[in-house]
């Protein structure tokens, strides 16, 4: 099962909080959101990864497509504290480099990557 919780901050930034484990029924629900939230104009987005307990491929799918349509809005995604388990999975589909993680949703706000290796 899994939750999201959107905030939107006064710049029009937006935290997306997921929980739980994105499975295939979750991956399209949580697509849904992200597109949604580009259509409406807010694709500056970090979404908050750090209690995310399965990440499968149909949610790697989305995020790709995710960040393909912020970035063609002018707008960006970016993962904010990934547990190890998922980035090993986005590492070894070669998705890190679309799909960079930041140490927490603090610095994927600020654009601060985190080293290879050392996001906790």
């Amino acid at each position: 099962m899994m939750t999201l919780a959107v905030e939107t901050d006064r710049s029009g930034r937006v935290v997306v909080s997921v929980k739980g484990e994105i499975d295939q029924t979750a991956a399209v629900k949580l697509l849904h959101k992200l597109d949604r939230l580009v259509a409406e104009g807010r694709s500056r987005i970090v979404l908050d990864m750090s209690e995310v307990r399965f990440c499968g491929a149909q949610a790697l799918s989305a995020l790709v497509r995710t960040r393909a349509r912020a970035d063609r809005a002018g707008g960006w995604l970016r993962l904010a504290g990934t547990p190890p388990h998922v980035r090993k999975v986005i590492a070894v589909t070669d998705l890190d480099r679309l799909l960079p993680n930041h140490e927490d949703v603090a610095a994927a706000l600020l654009g601060r990557r985190s080293p290879a290796g050392t996001a906790k």
